[in-house]
């Protein structure tokens, strides 16, 4: 009885151990590493504001493609950013209190992160978009 008692503590142990791997990455200081997967949840183009949580489910099915993704790629030191179905390979620059996302065809763009959101802005700040951890 003994043996068949340690076994399922064994076994349970085990899965709650796997369980706790795999979720999102955090730095010392309470904020998401840029290498986490992020979901768009708001933008703001010239001044007007959109959320995502706004936009129907219906037309999210068939927008979801155009929808703006950012995938931080080889351990935080690239990204790709795709607009509009256009991917854009950039390199993620660490400048202490945000990052830089440099494009070749300019247009670069400024990253922030504050607990689990993470705000990219252009240089002329004509664009803003927030993204969360997923």
């Amino acid at each position: 009885m003994k043996k068949a008692i340690s076994i399922c503590l064994c076994t349970i142990f085990s899965v709650l151990m796997l369980c706790g791997c795999g979720g999102a990455q955090y730095d010392e200081s309470g904020n998401a590493s840029i290498n986490n997967k992020w979901e768009l949840v708001e933008y703001t183009i010239n001044g007007s504001r959109s959320e995502m949580a706004s936009i129907p489910p219906a037309v999210k099915i068939f927008t979801a493609s155009k929808e703006p993704k950012f995938v931080v790629k080889n351990g935080g030191t690239t990204c790709i950013f795709s607009v509009n179905e256009n991917d854009r390979e950039g390199t993620i620059t660490d400048e202490g209190d945000h990052y830089r996302i440099d494009f070749d065809k300019g247009k670069d763009l400024l990253a922030t992160i504050n607990g689990n959101e993470l705000v990219l802005v252009n240089e002329t700040q004509t664009l803003e978009m927030i993204f969360k951890v997923k």
